[in-house]
């Protein structure tokens, strides 16, 4: 056996993927460390940039997609085609694997992308239309523990509490290492390829 299998050996590796909103956010953890990642709005569909990221990821960290254990997979609240888009390209990429799918909340994922606040909770928020707010609301706590609820708010609401949090929003910069985070609080449903369902804002809703 040479070393390199020998050292593979026993390793999880997830395959990490957010793509709720323009922003595409991939990631390679293997063992808690992140080794390979993208974060920016791809200049190409999201369709085409996403089977292309996930290619040179791999490549730039001597992996193939055989090698993946898992999916970290957040699954909204975001844009219908988006989310659709990314679902349909993990189904295509692991249908046939022995994958461990674990979704998340797009709306999570961008909280804890933003560095602590400990004078002030975090809210992520995407405009629905009908003056109306999805928005995932975080308190960070001691020991990387924290309350998070996601809920929709009238606008009227939403503008109400800007001044008691630190807010972000879907363009704001996200942070690969928050899905370190994710899977180390085990804030996920695990599901499987077949069986997953979008958190979706319904496409003729936003406005």
């Amino acid at each position: 056996m040479n070393e390199e299998l020998k050292n593979n050996i026993g390793k999880k590796l997830t395959f990490c993927l957010d793509c709720s909103v323009k922003k595409l956010t991939l990631a390679l953890i293997e063992d808690n460390t992140i080794i390979g990642s993208y974060n920016d709005i791809p200049q190409t569909t999201q369709s085409e940039a996403l089977i292309s990221k996930v290619d040179i990821i791999l490549k730039q960290s001597h992996k193939s997609i055989q090698d993946i254990s898992d999916v970290l997979f957040c699954h909204g609240p975001g844009s219908f085609t988006s989310l659709r888009i990314g679902l349909a390209t993990l189904k295509g990429l692991f249908w046939n694997a022995n994958i461990s799918l674990k979704l998340c909340s797009s709306l999570l994922f961008r909280c804890l992308s933003v560095p602590d606040n400990k004078e002030k909770e975090i809210i992520s928020s995407i405009r629905m239309g009908r003056d109306r707010v999805v928005a995932g609301k975080l308190k960070k706590q001691v020991q990387d523990k924290f309350d998070f609820n996601e809920d929709i708010y009238s606008l009227e609401e939403f503008e109400n509490s800007l001044k008691k949090f630190c807010v972000t929003n879907e363009e704001d910069k996200t942070d690969p290492q928050a899905f370190l985070t994710i899977l180390k609080t085990k804030c996920f449903i695990q599901s499987d390829m077949k069986s997953a369902t979008l958190n979706y804002i319904m496409e003729p809703d936003i406005g």
